[in-house]
């Protein structure tokens, strides 16, 4: 089984970081060469800063090449799982997840690891819980249905905007580690398709839906930078998103509750943009029910609140 990019298509993007990305990364973590004669003491300085400095960078990045894998022994996730038919989106989890940790005291991004999928130990003081640092993705990996490539095939739908529409969420909420090397990133998540191979349904219209998210985990409760991330990705096999499957869908155009502004999130994709829409979502309900299902519906709003 081969995981490919392919730029054959407008279907799916070559795997590449952006020139500008790239050009930044250099510019950053060069060292530049000393333009003057220095004392000797002075030079020492420098040479300690730098292997420092040095020592920083490869802790900074993410390399998959210290990527470790822990595979699950254990078969009921997989053998529970719905026929595809009957997948609902965002409701089956596979069997591993990919974590890389961040941390100010330790130099940055640590070691990325694949596990099977848990839940997460988090502080309940933790930033993310209380001032919303926290960021997200939304990617696709499909098997091929073109007949030049084999029937394993995977493919991810342009994941290098993903990565760069991820650092820029990162930036926006002020979170360090967002300069890492996305093509890194990338092959790690590739290895977590490979993993789950098996996950991944195939026919038109169904993908293994890839989650990529960060957290702040930082456990302090002023409101300042965090000083470590958990960055996580779970992935999903999915069907249509609606329930009324690939049919054409009806839309609600709303002006008064809106989760994009002049200065705001909406280029990014961070929890708090999404969250503060859900109101919409109960009136455009309450919209499309009769009197009779209104009244039931409260009905078992406040029987629920009550009980």
């Amino acid at each position: 089984m081969a995981l490919l990019t392919t730029t054959t298509t407008a279907r799916f993007a070559t795997i590449t970081a952006s020139a500008a990305v790239k050009q930044t990364m250099a510019r950053k973590y060069s060292i530049n060469s000393l333009q003057k004669p220095l004392r000797r003491q002075q030079q020492q300085n420098i040479r300690k800063s730098n292997n420092i400095n040095m020592m920083q960078t490869k802790r900074r990045f993410i390399s998959s090449s210290a990527l470790t894998i822990e595979k699950t022994t254990d078969e009921g996730r997989f053998t529970s799982k719905p026929p595809k038919e009957k997948l609902q989106f965002g409701i089956t989890l596979s069997d591993h997840m990919l974590t890389v940790e961040w941390n100010k005291e330790k130099g940055g991004w640590g070691d990325p690891k694949i596990a099977p999928t848990q839940n997460l130990s988090i502080s309940p003081a933790a930033s993310s819980l209380h001032y919303g640092l926290q960021c997200f993705e939304g990617m696709k990996a499909y098997r091929s249905l073109s007949n030049d490539n084999d029937d394993n095939d995977l493919l991810l739908f342009r994941p290098d905007l993903n990565m760069a529409r991820l650092q820029n969420s990162m930036s926006r909420l002020s979170m360090p580690g967002s300069d890492f090397d996305s093509d890194e990133l990338i092959k790690c998540i590739q290895e977590l398709v490979r993993v789950d191979e098996r996950w991944v349904p195939d026919g038109e219209g169904y993908s293994l839906y890839v989650r990529p998210t960060v957290v702040a985990t930082h456990p302090f409760l002023g409101l300042a930078a965090p000083e470590s991330l958990l960055l996580y990705v779970i992935t999903s096999p999915v069907g249509p998103y609606y329930k009324t499957g690939f049919n054409p869908i009806r839309l609600t155009a709303d002006t008064k509750y809106i989760r994009a502004w002049p200065g705001g999130t909406g280029d990014c994709k961070v929890g708090g943009k999404c969250g503060s829409h859900m109101v919409i979502s109960c009136v455009v309900l309450l919209l499309q029910l009769s009197s009779i299902q209104i009244i039931k519906y409260i009905a078992i709003v406040i029987f629920s609140h009550h009980r």
